[in-house]
């Protein structure tokens, strides 16, 4: 039985996280919004080498050439490549972990 309270708690907005991305020569993304830090690691990167790795996200590219006819506002447009930045904080974590490991990166990530 759903009641008010429990669609209050359905509601309520998670409190909001920050994605702390440092790479090894100091440089550091922790926008208040974690998909533009999530955005800003992988340019930094280098999204040709990232979108080469094929990684998937929410049954998608992570990188893709042209823009998501049902995620398009979720994606990030870099140049000729869009990005998807609809994850979690955590997933867009998790990504980051998994393209430095792949691309022997030493990238240090974390969510506050």
């Amino acid at each position: 039985m759903i009641t008010s309270a429990s669609c209050a708690r359905a509601l309520q907005k998670r409190p909001k996280t920050v994605l702390r991305i440092t790479f090894p020569d100091g440089t550091a993304f922790d926008d208040h919004i974690a998909a533009r830090s999530f955005v800003k690691a992988i340019e930094k990167i280098g999204i040709e080498r990232v979108r080469n790795l094929g990684i998937q996200v929410g049954g998608g590219p992570l990188v893709a050439d042209a823009p998501s006819l049902r995620y398009g506002k979720s994606q990030h447009r870099f140049g000729n490549h869009y990005i998807m930045t609809l994850s979690s904080t955590k997933t867009k974590k998790d990504t980051l972990q998994q393209i430095a490991k792949k691309l022997g990166l030493s990238l240090r990530v974390d969510i506050v």
